[in-house]
């Protein structure tokens, strides 16, 4: 992944970054091709970790399980970087939602803003990467507050949540 994939997959992208101010197809297939070779890159080189870890006789957990097929961005959290985001849920998340359970949801979007800002900085010190954890806590707790209501929803009508379970990953990729 790392190697075949993740770095020929770099040479595009970088090219389609570097030339920016193209229109069309470039920019098209650049936005479709970063995820997925951001995705090999890591997946792979924690892929080279957990067999280089076999090979001392360490077990290390499975740290990511087909994110790109999340049907919603609860779900896709779940499955992308699983060890980051079991740590943060764990020791911040779970922590912070107990002291804040008696304001509601209010303390729940609260929770999910600390936990996936915590995420984006730890990416990197900068304001781009505090917006990104902002961005996918409005989508998780959109995700979170609307729960109950779909899932009553699909409940009624079983044949839009069979829709759902193909239209979801679209949709979640794409946010």
């Amino acid at each position: 992944k790392k190697f075949m994939v993740a770095d020929n997959l770099a040479i595009l992208v970088n090219f389609v970054y570097s030339h920016l101010y193209d229109q069309g197809t470039p920019l098209i297939v650049g936005y479709y091709l970063y995820p997925l070779q951001m995705y090999a890159d890591f997946s792979g080189l924690t892929d080279i970790a957990i067999g280089a870890g076999y090979l001392l006789g360490i077990k290390a957990p499975e740290n990511f399980n087909g994110p790109f097929w999340a049907a919603s961005p609860s779900e896709y959290w779940r499955r992308w970087h699983i060890t980051l985001t079991t740590w943060l849920t764990d020791y911040v998340f779970t922590p912070l939602r107990m002291s804040t359970r008696a304001l509601g949801d209010v303390g729940l979007v609260l929770c999910l803003m600390a936990n996936m800002v915590l995420i984006g900085v730890w990416h990197g010190f900068r304001w781009s990467f505090a917006l990104f954890g902002v961005v996918h806590a409005i989508y998780l707790s959109v995700d979170a507050l609307t729960a109950r209501m779909r899932k009553r929803y699909y409940k009624m009508h079983p044949r839009v949540n069979t829709l759902t379970n193909w239209i979801g990953p679209v949709v979640t990729f794409h946010l």
